[in-house]
């Protein structure tokens, strides 16, 4: 599978499970993630990276990158795990 079989070229957004998904919101999550685990990240910046992470989840959620991923920083773990349950 290519990128393109999930997103064309000329799309910029895909729904998956009833979830509008944004081309860029895997790195976007990835991004905000190593910004908010960065030590030297402000407090206001790191604000800012947690709640663009919290907006992303069903993005991740949908694509399956939970199921297929671990993720090794418990704080991070811990952020996502309470973001998915308030889902469920």
């Amino acid at each position: 599978m290519k990128s393109t079989d999930v997103l064309a070229d000329q799309l910029d957004e895909r729904e998956i499970n009833g979830v509008n998904i944004r081309k860029g919101s895997v790195g976007a999550f990835l991004g905000n993630a190593a910004i908010w685990l960065d030590g030297s990240t402000s407090d206001t910046k790191r604000i800012i990276a947690e709640s663009d992470l919290i907006e992303l989840i069903p993005a991740m959620q949908a694509l399956s990158v939970f199921e297929i991923f671990n993720i090794k920083n418990a704080e991070l773990e811990q952020l996502i795990n309470a973001h998915l349950a308030c889902e469920a």
